[in-house]
């Protein structure tokens, strides 16, 4: 479950790039980009320093610092929403457990499954990372969220939400 929610966390603006650009008030939907990529650059230095921490204080601490984390992230997130750079850091702090997340699946099967199950055991705890990048992406094409701007107008933050409420709940 854990890494499935890690996968929503990461995936979560990509769909809505161009929503968030006006909400936010960017200068371009790279910006929001920039909140999966950073998933990518923390996980090659940060993988090494979980696995270690993982090696020494067992897999059950390791597992516990990336859920505190990710529950850490998401909660910055949550509570500065209306704020990018609140968002960003958040994220940053979720790219951090993902390191100690996405390593799991392997080290379980290795030690809870036999030899001829733990392929299959591995591929599950794989498989709950994608199916929380499927639920990011998936939740928010259900919304069908389009931004409409008339020519020659200005969208504000509230329009934008507000257009983002509405087509939540049509």
């Amino acid at each position: 479950i854990l890494t499935c929610i890690n996968g929503w966390i990461w995936i979560t603006w990509s769909p809505i790039a161009n929503l968030l650009t006006t909400y936010w008030s960017l200068s371009s939907s790279s910006c929001i980009d920039e909140l999966s990529s950073i998933y990518l650059y923390m996980y090659i230095p940060f993988s090494f320093v979980a696995m270690h921490l993982s090696n020494i204080l067992k897999l059950r601490y390791g597992l516990l610092i990336g859920a505190i984390l990710n529950a850490i992230g998401a909660t910055i997130r949550y509570v500065y929403v209306a704020d990018y750079t609140g968002v960003y850091v958040g994220t940053v702090v979720c790219s951090v457990a993902q390191t100690f997340i996405l390593s799991v699946p392997p080290l379980i099967s290795s030690v809870w499954f036999g030899k001829h199950e733990r392929g299959m055991a591995t591929s599950i705890g794989v498989v709950g990372n994608k199916l929380g990048v499927a639920f990011g992406l998936g939740g928010t094409f259900l919304m069908s969220l389009t931004t409409t701007v008339q020519e020659g107008q200005q969208q504000t933050k509230e329009d934008a939400r507000d257009e983002a409420t509405k087509s939540f709940f049509k």
